[in-house]
């Protein structure tokens, strides 16, 4: 299966212009942030280094607290775990948000 990408030419030159030179990346990967809504240095601060008011909540996603409370238990009854790579991921972003919710109720 092949994809194609198909860049929209909708967008303000100059804004692609400015954001290219401003976080020194590509007029093509600035017109992709653009259409992104991501059109200044600010926005792709966020976009590329959120911090964590600016990252969604976790928990919206369906059964999240489940399976939070299934990988905490299986870490404490010593159980196995086994990874896909959709699973590694998701706990490597658990793992970061319960470390820096532990940093933010260190310095609480």
């Amino acid at each position: 299966m092949s994809y194609r990408w198909i860049i929209s030419n909708n967008t303000d030159e100059n804004a692609v212009n400015n954001l290219s030179q401003s976080i020194n990346v590509s007029p093509t990967i600035a017109r992709i942030l653009a259409q992104r809504g991501i059109t200044c240095f600010e926005d792709a601060r966020r976009f590329f280094r959120p911090s964590l008011s600016d990252l969604h909540d976790p928990f919206i996603m369906s059964d999240m607290k489940a399976a939070t409370e299934r990988c905490i238990q299986a870490i404490n009854d010593g159980e196995k775990l086994q990874f896909t790579v959709t699973t590694m991921l998701m706990a490597q972003i658990l793992l970061q948000c319960y470390t820096c919710s532990l940093k933010v109720l260190i310095l609480m």
